[in-house]
């Protein structure tokens, strides 16, 4: 479930932050079809509760609800007490300018501009749960037609058009700046994800595209580390003689090749874990040009037409990837003590999540770009061979949208094309109605499979 998720990686950057994820956990067993009253007596259904935001940012993206008779999609935020949007400083924040609702505990002010929704209490929640089952995964019936082997075609088909869909973005960036800098800058975005998107590509931006290609190669540890602004200039400053050193180390060579100061970066920290902060994803991004240099990509077309085995190619990727991290590997950041557990940079989960994020769909680019049909469709075999990343909440929520029993479906769609497909099918369709089961798309427009 979502909201034990939550408790794992919640950290109280707000007040009564803790208490909160109680209360959106309560939002979110709230009925969709669902009849209430504002606090301003206007009559709301809640035809989608949107999905339960982990991150940053509004508590649940993507919502739709009837105000009055008038269609809305956009986010829900949830705290104890209207005052606490004010309180948190929303009211000034971009990142809660599409918010549609407020939902509160305890309305304590006459101050708000958003409609307000009091939470029911819970005797009252109890009578209504009931609809929930009533009310969501209409499409359920389109699945329950397809036998085993349609369900996983049907998943996997829409898991290589996922990569077809992303492959044409990374197509036009090869074309317009050429596949080298095409790569680095899927490798930056999926660096990013999800809090530092937008920093790592102006970190893209202030190295790849300012440098010259010949210097960035061979020192593109000193340029990621001094461009970022993530490198302390005082090493006395320093936890211990060992990131004194490494400090020293990378400023003695970065302070010969800074140019002017250039486009500030600024690194999201909120609710984070420590194992994902900003300076271990750039230590990771590093390491991986180490191993690998800035264009793999030739290379490894050459690997995926002569691989043995899709397995083998599997394993050639994810290892590209895979490193354990140096001095990196017990620390978060350059002021903080070393940790008692030494942590890789990046571990065989989050290697095979990169395989599937940059250098498939860069691979298929590639393989489009030179007319290579023997690569490309390899890599749909490869997709299909490749074990599934861990199970993340869209995953959790689709299948119990789609299936009467979620578990045996999962298991059944257990590799990463299957996975990819359920991404893809949730965004192109749940996402497009913004989760609102009245009107769903896949039961509206699939036609049946083999006359069923």
């Amino acid at each position: 479930m979502e909201y034990q998720k939550f408790s794992e990686i919640l950290q109280a950057s707000e007040p009564c932050a803790a208490y909160e994820g109680i209360l959106q956990a309560k939002w979110n067993r709230i009925p969709v079809g669902t009849v209430f009253q504002t606090v301003c007596g206007k009559k709301l259904i809640i035809l989608s509760r949107g999905t339960w935001n982990l991150e940053s940012g509004p508590d649940f993206l993507n919502a739709k609800i009837s105000l009055d008779g008038k269609i809305i999609t956009g986010d829900i935020e949830i705290h104890v007490h209207t005052s606490d949007w004010k309180l948190h400083g929303h009211s000034k924040d971009p990142a809660f300018s599409n918010v549609i609702l407020h939902v509160v505990e305890e309305h304590d002010t006459r101050d708000f501009w958003l409609p307000i929704f009091l939470l029911p209490k819970e005797n009252e929640l109890e009578k209504v749960s009931a609809m929930r089952q009533k009310t969501s995964g209409i499409c359920s019936s389109f699945f329950e037609t397809l036998s085993q082997e349609q369900t996983l075609k049907f998943f996997q088909d829409a898991g290589i058009d996922r990569l077809e869909k992303k492959s044409k973005t990374i197509l036009s960036g090869m074309i317009e700046y050429g596949t080298r800098n095409a790569f680095l800058e899927k490798l930056f975005d999926v660096m990013g994800f999800k809090k530092n998107r937008e920093a790592f590509a102006i970190l893209f931006r202030e190295t790849v595209g300012k440098y010259p290609e010949e210097q960035f190669n061979t020192a593109f540890e000193e340029i990621l580390w001094g461009e970022s602004g993530l490198l302390p200039a005082d090493h006395s400053a320093m936890p211990d003689q060992e990131a004194a050193n490494e400090q020293l180390r990378l400023w003695n060579a970065w302070w010969k090749l800074r140019r002017d100061a250039g486009e500030k970066i600024h690194w999201n920290r909120s609710a984070m874990r420590p194992a994902n902060t900003p300076e271990r994803r750039l230590a990771a991004l590093c390491e991986f040009i180490r191993k690998n240099g800035t264009d793999p990509l030739p290379g490894w077309i050459k690997m995926l037409e002569g691989a043995d085995s899709p397995e083998a190619c599997a394993e050639k990727l994810c290892k590209a990837f895979s490193c354990e991290g140096g001095f990196w590997a017990d620390r978060t950041t350059f002021h903080g003590k070393k940790q008692e557990k030494k942590t890789a940079l990046t571990g065989k989960n989050k290697a095979l999540e990169l395989v599937i994020d940059a250098a498939l769909p860069c691979l298929a680019a590639l393989a489009e770009l030179e007319g290579n049909s023997r690569a490309a469709g390899r890599l749909r075999i490869l997709m299909k061979a490749l074990p599934p990343p861990e199970t993340n909440s869209v995953v959790r929520k689709a299948a119990a949208l789609w299936f009467s029993e979620p578990e045996k479906p999962l298991k059944l769609l257990n590799d990463a094309a299957a996975r990819q497909g359920i991404h893809h099918i949730y965004a192109e369709y749940c996402g497009a109605v913004s989760g609102d089961c009245g009107n769903c798309l896949i039961k509206n427009s699939f036609a049946p499979i083999d006359g069923r």
